[in-house]
């Protein structure tokens, strides 16, 4: 079973081939067993011509709606693995790796001392039987994570590569970041089949390249590093700016490669209550789809729906939504402890009927709706960053049986000047969202996440786990009552004395009972996951007496 060269000189199928070689010979290296059994890797169309017989008992047991489904069998002469398309064959090697040769990617190699892989033990592993089929496929076809501010090659590279045996199928730039990232990572974009989508909140950026009349005040403005610096929101109801916006996109996007996807957003500042607004936005982003589709440009573009400054009117649908463009949902401000249903917030519970809607409006009209969520966002979560397991998978499940398009994950950094680990911090919630994107069980995904410490350990990490994820989580119940500030911001806002004891109680909680459990844990105080816990419990003690010295 060969496929023909020209089928196979595709840069994913090639890349597939040269992982798989890497990977079992890595395999070997840890004396794991990796026979050199012929492997067939190729899509369902190419398998086609050479065993349709194959292909039609697998298509008998599973009818696959999404682009990333693959399956993989093994003879006793032979391995196939082979997907729905290029990025799913890729996909079935890291998978194969996963099941056979016990290879787990749970943090992106960070460092030269980090490992790639986290090695299963060896009566977990589960080889295949001769002549079975494993048939896989995820939960939905959109699977992404976003970056807006973090220009860091390495750090992005890393996160490019774990992609792979993560099975993340987008990565998310704002224009700014990509102008800066792109010839370093467009290589590892197209080799991986990885869809790109460029936006966020880019407009001032995408202004800034076609606005040389603009003052130098105003010029610094339009480049600022940072996409939230704008204090002035777009008139969309204006339409004079907009053709010369549309003609740079376009200019822009021809290069720009692996682009699948424009999703375009307002400034992230309120724009009044005023239900025109969301609609003369949405019709902006009508006129740029068809302007694309004139000039031959073949990408996607979607709306967000968000309520920037809390402001609902930039969430809330009123009437019909778009009968032409796609629907990003992006609700800034849940308590996190909760699902929607259960909070004991009425936002949380407004959002929630805002989003029914736009899923019943998108499905009355054929659109996709995919929803933006900050799991690995050190902002939303602060640097007392909240584990989400549970969060996490009851969210997808939730979505899911909402028959959402997709889920994109927003990774924030740190930016104080503490020496805080942001990066391996935030990496369990970014894990957990991966890998429950296609399975329903959060039991095998946790004992996954668990190989990557010595089997000694295992019980003590999972101990701090739970708890840092039971309390630090309600640090997020008070972002929306004191905002733009959160509870690690004592003295930032004025109407913040009503809430200074009951903030103070909460985190005097966090350090004694987090504080507590590093005293009882057999785990070394130099370990990773003890020196979180230690600055958490120590963090959440200064910002306490902070509290209540504002509070005098």
């Amino acid at each position: 079973m060969e496929l023909k060269g020209h089928e196979r000189s595709h840069p994913v199928l090639e890349f597939a081939y040269a992982e798989w070689n890497r990977l079992q010979q890595l395999a070997a290296s840890q004396h794991i067993n990796s026979d050199c059994k012929p492997v067939w890797l190729g899509t369902w169309e190419q398998l086609q011509n050479v065993d349709a017989t194959l292909l039609e008992r697998m298509r008998n047991k599973h009818a696959s709606i999404y682009s990333d489904s693959f399956f993989i069998t093994e003879s006793d002469n032979h391995i196939v693995i082979a997907g729905k398309g290029r990025r799913a064959v890729l996909f079935g090697v890291y998978q194969y790796a996963q099941e056979v040769w016990g290879m787990h990617a749970v943090y992106p190699q960070l460092d030269e001392a980090s490992c790639e892989f986290s090695i299963q033990d060896s009566d977990k592993l589960s080889p295949f039987r001769p002549g079975e089929i494993r048939y896989y496929s995820p939960r939905m076809e959109r699977r992404g994570f976003v970056f807006e501010t973090i220009h860091d090659v390495p750090y992005l590279t890393a996160m490019l590569h774990w992609f792979g045996p993560n099975k993340i199928n987008e990565v998310f730039f704002t224009f700014s970041l990509w102008d800066k990232v792109k010839e370093e990572l467009a290589p590892e974009i197209i080799k991986r089949g990885i869809d790109v989508t460029l936006g966020g909140h880019s407009m001032k950026f995408i202004q800034g390249l076609y606005s040389s009349d603009v003052s130098m005040n105003q010029q610094e403005k339009v480049t600022a590093d940072h996409p939230y610096t704008a204090k002035e929101q777009f008139d969309f109801e204006q339409l004079d700016w907009q053709q010369p916006m549309f003609e740079q996109i376009a200019h822009y996007c021809r290069s720009v490669p692996g682009l699948t996807r424009l999703s375009l957003w307002p400034e992230d500042v309120a724009a009044g209550n005023t239900s025109e607004f969301l609609q003369q936005y949405i019709a902006f982003t009508e006129r740029l789809q068809t302007y694309l589709f004139h000039g031959g440009i073949s990408v996607e573009v979607e709306h967000i729906a968000y309520n920037a400054g809390l402001a609902w009117s930039m969430l809330e649908l009123e009437g019909e939504s778009s009968q032409h463009i796609d629907t990003l949902f992006a609700y800034w401000g849940r308590d996190y402890r909760y699902s929607y249903e259960k909070s004991d917030h009425e936002t949380d519970h407004r959002a929630e009927r805002a989003l029914c809607q736009w899923s019943e409006q998108t499905t009355k009209h054929g659109r996709k709706l995919t929803v933006f969520e900050y799991y690995s966002d050190h902002f939303m979560l602060t640097n007392l960053f909240s584990v989400l397991t549970k969060r996490i998978t009851e969210d997808i499940a939730f979505y899911e049986g909402l028959g959402l398009h997709g889920m994109l994950n927003l990774v924030v950094p740190y930016r104080g000047d503490e020496d805080y680990p942001w990066k391996w911090a935030g990496g369990l919630n970014s894990y957990i969202f991966a890998r429950a994107m296609w399975s329903n069980h959060i039991e095998p995904i946790m004992e996954e996440y668990y190989l990557y410490y010595p089997q000694h350990e295992r019980k003590a990490v999972k101990e701090i786990i739970d708890l840092l994820e039971h309390k630090l989580s309600e640090v997020t119940s008070w972002n929306v009552p004191l905002f733009p500030a959160r509870a690690v911001d004592p003295g930032k806002v004025d109407h913040a004395a009503l809430y200074n004891q009951e903030i103070a109680a909460m985190l005097d909680d966090i350090a004694e009972q987090v504080g507590q459990a590093i005293l009882h844990s057999s785990l070394e105080e130099h370990h990773r996951i003890i020196k979180l816990a230690t600055y958490a419990s120590g963090y959440a003690k200064r910002l306490s007496e902070q509290w209540l010295s504002v509070a005098k």
